[in-house]
C-alpha cells in the first residue's frame, strides 16, 4: 500500500502503487484501490478494483489522455481527498512529456468501485507540476511521493527521484497555493539523504506530520510547523 485518504462516509480509501515489482511483475495486490468501511467491530474492505488492470483495458487513446504512453512505468504514490470532491492521485512516474510530475483527478471513486468502470469514476488528467530534487549530486526531475490538500484548498507535495533508485537523494517538500499555480510550485525545504513519503495534518492543525521511507531501517517521522516561511 502506498497511500490512504478519508472517504466521505467515514471510511477510508487505500491505494496500492500500481507499479511493477523488481522482477517486472504486477500481481493483483499491487493494483488495488480499496474502500475500507470502519465500524465498532473493526474494519473491512467493502469494495475493491484493480486499477492498473482497468487502465490496461482502457486502450492507448484513453491512456494518452491521462498522460501515459502505457502502464509499464506507472507508479502512483500520492493520494488526497479534495474539497471539490473525489481524490487527487499523484504519480511518481511516468513524468509528463515536459518532465513535470502528473496529477489525476478521480471525481467519483465510489462509482468506480461500484461499477469497475473508469468512465464512471471520471478519471482525468488534472494537471502537471515541475518538481526537482538532488540525486547523486545532480538536480533531476522528480515524481510525486505524496499529496495533501490543506483546508485552504492549497496543496502540499513531497517529491522524490523517479526512475532507477539513486544511491543518495534529498527529497523535497513543495507548496502550490492554487491549481492555476501548478506550473510554479513553491519550494519549502529539502531533506538531505531522506525520502519523504507520507503527509498528514497534526491533531492541533498547526503542523504537518511527515513520514520518511528508510528502506530496511525503521521509518522516520517529524513535524513541520505550518504555515512555513
Amino acid at each position: 500500500l502506498e497511500s490512504i485518504a478519508p472517504a466521505p462516509d467515514g471510511g477510508l480509501y487505500v491505494l496500492a502503487s500500481q507499479s511493477r515489482s523488481r522482477k517486472g511483475k504486477r500481481p493483483p495486490a499491487r493494483q488495488r484501490l480499496v474502500h475500507v468501511a470502519l465500524a465498532p467491530g473493526g474494519a473491512r474492505a467493502s469494495a475493491v478494483v484493480q486499477l492498473a488492470g482497468l487502465l490496461d483495458a482502457a486502450g492507448r487513446p484513453a491512456l494518452a489522455e491521462l498522460g501515459l504512453p502505457g502502464t509499464a512505468d506507472l507508479d502512483i504514490e500520492g493520494m488526497t481527498a479534495t474539497a471539490a470532491g473525489g481524490l487527487l492521485l499523484g504519480l511518481k512516474g511516468p513524468l509528463g512529456p515536459d518532465g513535470a510530475a502528473q496529477i489525476w483527478h478521480l471525481a467519483r471513486p465510489d462509482e468506480l468501485l461500484a461499477t469497475g468502470r473508469l468512465a464512471a469514476g471520471e478519471l482525468r488528467l488534472w494537471g502537471r507540476v515541475p518538481l526537482t530534487v538532488r540525486a547523486d549530486d545532480v538536480d533531476v526531475a522528480a515524481g510525486i511521493s505524496e499529496l495533501l490538500e490543506l483546508p485552504d484548498g492549497s496543496l502540499l507535495i513531497t517529491a522524490t527521484a523517479t526512475g532507477p533508485e539513486p544511491t543518495r537523494q534529498d527529497g523535497a517538500l513543495f507548496h502550490v497555493a492554487e491549481r492555476a499555480a501548478l506550473a510554479r510550485p513553491r519550494f519549502v525545504r529539502s531533506f538531505p539523504g531522506r525520502k519523504p513519503e507520507g503527509l498528514a495534518r497534526s491533531g492541533d492543525g498547526d503542523a504537518i506530520v511527515m513520514v520518511f521511507d528508510a528502506g530496511t531501517e525503521a521509518p522516520l517521522w517529524m513535524e513541520q510547523p505550518w504555515p512555513a516561511p
